[in-house]
């Protein structure tokens, strides 16, 4: 990976961080241009594909983060809550959401030995009696590791989180909009 890579990568994290639509950021990589060579968006991310191995999917999604184009939406010229319409008048999309699937995101940390180190630290946590210093201090996490895994009705010989390599997963999006 060249030093142009990296700072064609380093600009599209700040992107995705910052939330910096389209066209900021490609003034942002016209601005900067006497200085190095920043890529478009679609550039950085096709050669990031092909570095990592994960493809993106842009998803259509409402222009007013009603809804993600998919499922019963699919088809639908306009939202069904705000009335606002899927495309501009170019047939184009008036606003996408970048997808990278997760199975593929998971598998590629078992692929750097420093991140497969930093990701014991649920399996060598030791949890503390009296306070609360991290989320597998809880109660809910502590009764997860007694009970065995039920899987569409049927109980599993293991239990939730019992191998090291085990990835507890939380999702949180009170007051966040994820498209």
């Amino acid at each position: 990976i060249t030093e142009e890579d990296r700072d064609n990568i380093r600009a599209f994290q700040l992107k995705m961080v910052a939330n910096i639509p389209h066209h900021a950021y490609d003034r942002m990589c016209h601005a900067f241009q006497h200085k190095m060579t920043l890529d478009s968006e679609w550039v950085v991310v096709h050669h990031l594909a092909l570095l990592s191995g994960i493809e993106p999917q842009n998803i259509h999604c409402c222009i007013k983060s009603c809804i993600a184009y998919m499922g019963k939406y699919v088809h639908d010229e306009r939202c069904p809550f705000c009335n606002e319409a899927r495309y501009t008048k170019h047939g184009h999309p008036r606003r996408t959401f970048m997808y990278i699937p997760l199975i593929p995101r998971l598998q590629a940390l078992f692929h750097n030995p420093a991140i497969i180190e930093q990701m014991t630290y649920r399996h060598n946590f030791v949890p503390s009696e009296r306070i609360i210093k991290d989320v597998f201090d809880g109660e809910w996490y502590r009764q997860l590791c007694s009970h065995r895994v039920v899987i569409d009705g049927v109980e599993q010989r293991h239990k939730y989180f019992h191998k090291q390599h085990d990835i507890a997963l939380a999702l949180s999006a009170d007051g966040y909009l994820i498209f």
